[in-house]
């Protein structure tokens, strides 16, 4: 009797400890499934933190667009590279390293298809060429040809073959711009050895090779840290004095994985309030920037999430501790001894 109550007792010990580490694990995981670890979560918020705007904003100003640019390779430029298209660009990149979290590819591949941008920014700025051409005068002895090019023509020389000229002109633009230019991207592709020489990171090349095992483990290990940790508390109930003390000790600790859960949640969520973005690179602030705010939203959901679960959780335990304590004491509540009435015999 004596070893079997030891047993007891012994079996009890581990289910408590093990029910901490995996109660946490299981918030964890539960938190990373609805945040990082789902594809279409990432995407959205990098969507809506502005990212691809601002990649687009660091193709124009690389490319010599801006303010104090030539406004129709500006517009054709604005054109080529809006959020939409920047988007569609950049999206096959995370999906390429959501398959290699997942185990499907052995390593992230960096590959960016640019000839869908490139053909989009000759046609607008073919187009806007045309437009301008077409509202030029033919030149004449009282309004004589200046300017270098069709940029700046003051009006249309006789003998000028506009089409070539603008296709020259587009050709000329197109092979200058670092981003379109066939010497770099020939295939129409941008690979990592490419976007180093345009100055542009592979966001993947630092990534520790661990980091698959680690991302599955737990996400993939979510009903495992639900299960094993449900299992810890039937343990705790059935190994217990009685099931009313187990359902105590399981409110207990319920109770105090909840406020560290949620002390953690607050945490985070200050952490994001007080998340200041730096850079030293005037041409990709806005890119740093919006890659700021979307980890801010990230952190913030991650936050919410903590916070709701660690609520839940105190709320749950403290429950348990009352209403078991109630019963523990109702159970240990003496009896009150009648006094014998006339007809029963007095001892």
């Amino acid at each position: 009797m004596g070893s079997m109550n030891g047993l007891k007792k012994f079996g009890l010990v581990v289910a408590v400890m093990l029910f901490g580490p995996l109660f946490l694990l299981s918030i964890i995981s539960y938190t990373l499934n609805k945040t990082l670890a789902d594809e279409e979560y990432t995407k959205t918020t990098i969507a809506e933190a502005g990212f691809y705007q601002a990649i687009g904003e660091t193709i124009v100003t690389q490319a010599g667009g801006g303010a104090e640019g030539e406004p129709l390779i500006t517009a054709a430029l604005n054109t080529a590279v809006s959020g939409d298209r920047i988007q569609g660009t950049l999206e096959p990149l995370i999906d390429g390293t959501y398959s290699w979290l997942g185990g499907e590819t052995k390593q992230p591949e960096f590959s960016l298809a640019i000839a869908p941008i490139k053909a989009n920014f000759q046609e607008s700025l073919t187009a806007g060429l045309q437009a301008r051409a077409a509202s030029l005068p033919a030149c004449s002895a009282a309004n004589p040809p200046s300017g270098e090019d069709i940029f700046d023509y003051n009006c249309i020389p006789p003998g000028t073959d506009v089409n070539a000229t603008i296709t020259d002109a587009v050709n000329k633009i197109t092979n200058n711009a670092s981003v379109f230019s066939d010497e770099v991207v020939a295939d129409g592709t941008v690979n990592a050895d490419e976007a180093e020489q345009l100055g542009i990171n592979d966001p993947t090349q630092n990534l520790p090779s661990e980091l698959p095992r680690a991302f599955q483990f737990f996400t993939n290990g979510l009903w495992f840290f639900v299960g094993g940790s449900g299992l810890a508390a039937v343990g705790i109930v059935f190994l217990s004095r009685n099931w009313l003390f187990g359902i105590r000790k399981c409110g207990i600790l319920l109770v105090l994985n909840g406020l560290f859960v949620l002390i953690l949640g607050l945490i985070l969520g200050y952490v994001v309030s007080s998340l200041i973005p730096t850079t030293a690179v005037e041409a990709t602030e806005a890119t740093v920037n919006a890659l700021e705010q979307a980890s801010k939203i990230i952190l913030a959901d991650s936050a919410s999430i903590l916070k709701l679960v660690g609520i839940v959780s105190v709320v749950l335990g403290t429950v348990g501790i009352i209403a078991s304590s109630v019963l523990i004491g109702k159970k240990k509540k003496p009896e009150i001894q009648t006094a014998p009435t006339e007809s029963q015999p007095k001892v």
